[in-house]
């Protein structure tokens, strides 16, 4: 009885490893990518109705690695935030988003970055201008890859990619090696009333008490579909994301 389950169970082990949408299934060694998140920003200020300049500013956040055949583990546009989500879109803060994404079962890697590189910095800390977030992470094709983090002059709004997520090989199984700048999207969690950017007092930089403002109870929208009626810094002009990898070419 003990010789029959052991064979089922290193049968069954087999099958999930030999699946098609298994990125174990393939040969090919891991390749080591490297992300860069910039604020570049630098000559740019958010205006606010107050007559006040304010750097522009992104929290730290989560970065993911999930199958190539699932769906968006971090969120899905046009459903509710999760609640570490929720937390991270209004506060900047990450820990409880890493903390549902590690119990993912479709995540295959989860992390955070916290702490821009660049001298002087040795702290959690938002991204100033000019500052670089940075993470490593491991993979094989078959595989996905987004991040969120926070707009920090805004009540929900974070920084993501598509909710597709962005494919980490070519159908050849080539690398991604690219600025992905153009594929950055600022979304709106739809968990809390937005208020002007930079001078809402339920913001994080702003507020008394974390996590008070007035809540939305909506979806997750882009932020040019919501017509709150603000003003707010184009994106090209403000984030620089790039994903670079230690491949050498192959012939």
């Amino acid at each position: 009885m003990l010789k029959k389950f052991v064979y089922i169970f290193l049968l069954s082990s087999f099958l999930f490893s030999c699946s098609a949408d298994n990125p174990l299934n393939s040969g090919r060694p891991p390749v080591t990518f490297t992300v860069h998140i910039e604020n570049i920003a630098n000559d740019l200020f958010l205006r606010t109705s107050s007559g006040k300049n304010e750097k522009l500013l992104f929290s730290p956040g989560v970065w993911i690695v999930y199958r190539d055949a699932a769906k968006n583990p971090l969120f899905s546009e046009g459903e509710k935030a999760s609640k570490g989500l929720e937390v991270l879109a209004e506060t900047g803060k990450p820990e409880s988003l890493l903390a549902e994404m590690k119990k993912n079962p479709e995540v295959l890697q989860a992390g955070i970055f916290e702490i821009p590189i660049g001298a002087g910095v040795t702290t959690p800390t938002n991204a100033s201008p000019g500052k670089i977030f940075e993470f490593s992470f491991k993979a094989r094709p078959g595989t996905k890859l987004t991040f969120a983090s926070m707009f920090i002059h805004s009540n929900d709004l974070f920084f993501s990619l598509p909710d597709s997520g962005t494919t980490l090989f070519s159908a050849g199984e080539e690398p991604l090696k690219k600025d992905i700048s153009d594929q950055i999207i600022l979304f709106d969690a739809g968990s809390e009333i937005n208020q002007e950017p930079g001078n809402g007092y339920n913001q994080p930089l702003k507020q008394q008490i974390s996590d008070s403002g007035e809540t939305e109870n909506s979806i997750i929208k882009e932020l040019n579909e919501v017509k709150d009626g603000f003003v707010y810094p184009e994106l090209e002009k403000i984030i620089r994301v790039t994903i670079n990898n230690n491949e050498k070419r192959r012939n």
